[in-house]
């Protein structure tokens, strides 16, 4: 702890611990091989990963999703479809046998609702196709990450994909049409079987209902007062998915109404926030779940559980809670980080936060094999058509363990860190890709700034001043073996090493008279120079030493500090890319039709039509700020609510508009603001503040 202005500041300590369940036990006996084979893509000929092979019979036990690759069934000498669009049905098909995986392990409700919606699809595929008719599902021109509850299968054709039909002379249709319905009868086996399964017998919610028993017994023990006990009974339950989000709220609701539950203090006091939730529901639970930090100490204390999706994950202030636990198998470290970041906060209310995660114990390779050979396959089917990727672009956020075991072989020791109950994941994971908030950096620099000695040499070093800070590759990932020193008179820096990259140099720039400074990390080292990184946060991540202004500076004659900064030394060469970097970026953003964003046609459609019928009783003010607010770049999700609203009324303007306006007022949406295109710039507009 430490003091910034007579207020106490503190980050709890974190506590990690697995939560182990047997996946055998979810579903009849068998059913995870059965399920496992119809996935694999070894099972599959080349012709249901790769278009246009030559054979494409396949094991009728293995899912071929034919529906979602018609190409691969042209005839020989029918006209073929671009390349573009062999690899986004191969693309598809590969994400959705992913999506299947990932929905098996989170519930058995999940993964039948999902086999369902699939059935469902096939059944219209397979009345088009007896009428002569095959609709290509083409154009897939982005995808948000498998491991998201952004899209179901059904929303994924409906936002992504453009539906066009062809006749069906020019395909197979005997083998197209024995395979669409041969994946309909697999599916609809799996659905039979998962819908078998109740809560009383999911291994899953057991082991959730044992975790919370316990969370309860710590609560009522290690509780000062009833306040305190509320508090350290604070629980946030995350999964990837709303229909799981269903499963576990229902099955909790259940068991606390129980006479004599074990759970009875949370009866009545659970709720649940998923996707489709408006911004004014959000908002009710949070504070019931966090008045004293997501609200006022006049807000009512309502909900000591929240179930919730990842639409919770980021910018809300919950450190009131104590307790965070990850429901489904943590496909993805960052959303993991994401989440502890809502209890582990300064301000917090505890001394220590407790992350549970639930693990299918004795089956766990034997699921991230699978994921990982089906994204394999994904990339050869890429090299196939000649494109460079198949799978979506990610960020680092969108990494999920899998992609980590195939290309750098961290994902068996990083989850066996979680299970041995070891949090420096969180920091290793997140910090490198910018997880954290810049709350961190601001709280150490307003305490650098108590001491007034240390004050008034920040504020009198000249421009372009350089530090001599070294930070090895542990230490950027948080090791205490990080190397740091301090030249005087600004004379030279040994760049660093940090994960990932090559060494290299931070800068702190300024634009003219700009008060919003711009960072760079630039590698720099034999192979030459790069730009890496761009993003304030990543930079100040990687310009921080592990023990912040008290780790010991290098002795002056450190091997790792270069005594000499001639003209010809490598950082200026650095630091020419930055420039560079920084003079194409800004005046990119100079040019207005740069840095107006997309907006999609159905969102201009419900403006146009907000216009011309305009819903009685509004006025002008309320009517244009409606007409901004909606014709913007929402995100995917809103925009899908405003597309379905707008289908299903459209024939009915004045109820369309009426619709419309009372969807853009429970989601809280507000007149859009475009940004402003930069001034244009030159290169002596840029100057160097600092750099390390």
């Amino acid at each position: 702890p430490g003091d910034a202005g007579g207020q106490i500041v503190q980050f709890p300590e974190t506590r990690v611990e697995a939560v182990p369940y047997e996946l055998d036990d979810v579903l009849p006996s068998g059913f995870f091989e059965e399920f496992k084979n119809a996935l694999s893509p070894d099972g599959l000929s080349s012709d249901a990963i790769s278009p246009n092979g030559e054979d494409s019979e396949a094991d009728p036990k293995v899912l071929t999703l034919a529906r979602y690759t018609p190409s691969a069934y042209l005839k020989e000498g029918s006209p073929a479809w671009e390349e573009s669009v062999e690899l986004y049905e191969n693309r598809l098909a590969g994400l959705m046998r992913s999506l299947l995986l990932k929905r098996f392990e989170s519930s058995p409700h999940a993964f039948a609702n999902s086999c369902q919606q699939m059935i469902d699809k096939n059944d219209a595929f397979v009345e088009l196709l007896q009428r002569g008719i095959v609709a290509n599902k083409k154009l897939l021109t982005e995808y948000i990450a498998t491991d998201t509850d952004a899209l179901t299968e059904d929303e994924l054709a409906e936002e992504f994909i453009e539906e066009t039909e062809h006749e069906a002379a020019n395909y197979d249709v005997e083998q197209l049409l024995a395979d669409v319905e041969n994946d309909t009868a697999l599916l609809r086996q799996f659905a039979e079987k998962a819908r078998q399964v109740t809560r009383r017998d999911d291994p899953t919610l057991k082991a959730l209902t044992e975790a919370l028993e316990e969370i309860l017994d710590d609560a009522a023990s290690g509780g000062k007062s009833e306040q305190d006990i509320r508090n350290r009974r604070k629980v946030l339950i995350f999964t990837y998915y709303s229909d799981t989000v269903d499963w576990i709220f229902e099955h909790l609701q259940g068991e606390t109404a129980k006479p004599a539950s074990p759970l009875a203090a949370y009866r009545e006091r659970i709720a649940k926030i998923t996707g489709s939730h408006g911004a004014g529901d959000k908002s009710d639970v949070l504070l019931g779940f966090a008045p004293l930090t997501a609200g006022t100490v006049t807000d009512e204390d309502k909900y000591d559980i929240v179930v919730t999706t990842d639409v919770l994950a980021e910018g809300v202030n919950l450190q009131q809670a104590r307790h965070i636990i990850n429901y489904d198998l943590p496909w993805n470290p960052m959303r993991l980080v994401q989440r502890h970041g809502r209890i582990d906060r300064i301000g917090s209310l505890h001394e220590e936060v407790q992350m549970r995660c639930v693990f299918p114990d004795s089956k766990l390779d034997e699921i991230l094999g699978l994921e990982t050979k089906l994204r394999t396959k994904l990339k050869q089917a890429a090299t196939v058509v000649g494109a460079p990727q198949v799978l979506p672009s990610q960020t680092p956020e969108e990494l999920n363990f899998a992609d980590t075991q195939a290309e750098k072989g961290h994902t068996r020791e990083e989850l066996e860190r979680i299970k041995a109950g070891d949090p420096t994941f969180l920091e290793t994971a997140g910090r490198a890709v910018a997880a954290l908030s810049g709350e961190e950096f601001r709280q150490e620099l307003r305490q650098a700034l108590n001491d007034k000695t240390l004050r008034e040499q920040i504020e009198n070093l000249p421009w372009r001043s350089g530090s001599g800070m070294a930070i090895s590759m542990a230490g950027a990932a948080g090791s205490a073996k990080a190397d740091f020193g301090a030249l005087g008179n600004g004379a030279a820096s040994s760049g660093m090493v940090v994960p990932g990259a090559r060494p290299g140099y931070v800068f702190c720039i300024r634009i003219g008279d700009q008060s919003i400074p711009q960072f760079r990390f630039v590698e720099a080292d034999e192979q030459g120079v790069n730009v890496r990184h761009t993003d304030t946060l990543e930079c100040l991540f990687l310009a921080k030493p592990p023990n912040g202004k008290d780790t010991p500076p290098l002795p002056e004659n450190s091997p790792a500090l270069p005594q000499d900064l001639g003209e010809n030394h490598i950082v200026y060469e650095a630091w020419e890319a930055a420039c560079q970097d920084v003079l194409e970026t800004w005046n990119r953003a100079s040019d207005k039709a740069e840095v107006e964003p997309k907006i999609e046609r159905v969102l201009s459609d419900c403006a146009d039509l907000l216009n011309q019928h305009p819903p009685a009783g509004q006025d002008q003010t309320t009517l244009k700020n409606a007409i901004d607010s909606i014709k913007a770049p929402l995100s995917p999700r809103h925009t899908r609510q405003f597309r379905k609203l707008y289908r299903e009324h459209k024939d009915t303007p004045k109820e369309c508009a009426n619709q419309i306006l009372e969807e853009i007022a429970r989601l809280g949406l507000k007149p859009y603001q475009p940004p402003s295109p930069n001034p244009e710039i030159n290169e002596s507009d840029i100057h160097l503040i600092c750099w390390l």
